[in-house]
């Protein structure tokens, strides 16, 4: 089996990478190509680069050190900059105004799933036990894509 991946993109600027994207997307298209066998080896390359991103994070991040947080390779420019910031609270309002918010969005999950199983073409009524109010449910409209999913093989 030919596990060799060609990838054809000589200088990595966006407007090479569209051009050899539309080459294969036109020999799938005019079959020649297989688009499973394209869309397996696609999932394996998307893979490679994820792990090696994440393998050498640590020696990119130092590259950059040297260089003020900034290079420039090829046209393409490289930064230093924070990513997946998370703040963390914990004083009385925000917690206030939070258990207002997570009672709001288990009515609202609730009142979607009785939505979901409403008889096409009828109307429940709802009662908001909080405040009295009476709501009408009428059944949700259903809208979906359908896509494929790759799993790769372990060995």
């Amino acid at each position: 089996m030919n596990q060799e991946l060609a990838i054809g993109i000589t200088l990595p600027t966006k407007e090479v990478i569209s051009e050899v994207s539309m080459n294969i997307i036109d020999k799938i298209r005019n079959g020649e190509m297989n688009p499973l066998e394209a869309v397996v080896k696609l999932a394996a390359v998307e893979k490679v680069c994820e792990m090696i991103r994440e393998g050498i994070s640590e020696q990119v991040l130092t590259e950059l050190g040297k260089e003020n947080g900034k290079a420039v390779l090829f046209g393409a420019k490289i930064d230093r900059k924070e990513v997946g910031v998370k703040w963390a609270y914990n004083n009385e309002a925000w917690k206030a105004f939070k258990a207002v918010e997570d009672k709001a969005v288990e009515k609202r999950k609730a009142v979607e799933k009785i939505a979901q199983n409403v008889p096409e073409g009828s109307e429940l009524s709802y009662t908001d036990t909080d405040t009295g109010e009476i709501f009408s449910i009428t059944r949700g409209t259903k809208t979906s894509k359908t896509g494929f999913a790759v799993i790769l093989a372990k060995d």
